[in-house]
């Protein structure tokens, strides 16, 4: 059973929830099947940005440390460092809306 504990200093109910599901879900399955699954998937992903990006003609990395995919609760700082940097890249995208 998972415990829902009152978030420790610094960190947000969803944060508290989400390590906890997170390390339950380690410690339960442990070298199985969807570790594997989830260890491909991420793999996929990362060979399927690196293909599309040499396609692309300016590509956004924003900075996602700390943060995890499966952290939808986090979206918000998602969208924020996604806009950061878009702004950050904003001259390079004028010039190529304008060619």
């Amino acid at each position: 059973m998972i415990e829902d504990t009152a978030a420790p200093a610094g960190k947000s109910a969803g944060e508290n929830r989400w390590l906890g599901i997170k390390h339950y879900l380690q410690e339960k399955f442990k070298n199985n099947i969807m570790r594997t699954i989830f260890e491909n998937v991420e793999l996929t992903q990362d060979e399927l940005i690196r293909k599309e990006s040499l396609l692309s003609d300016i590509v956004l990395r924003p900075d996602t440390t700390g943060l995890h995919w499966l952290e939808l609760y986090r979206a918000q700082e998602f969208a924020r460092r996604g806009e950061g940097q878009v702004r950050a890249q904003l001259d390079a995208i004028r010039q190529l809306i304008n060619e």
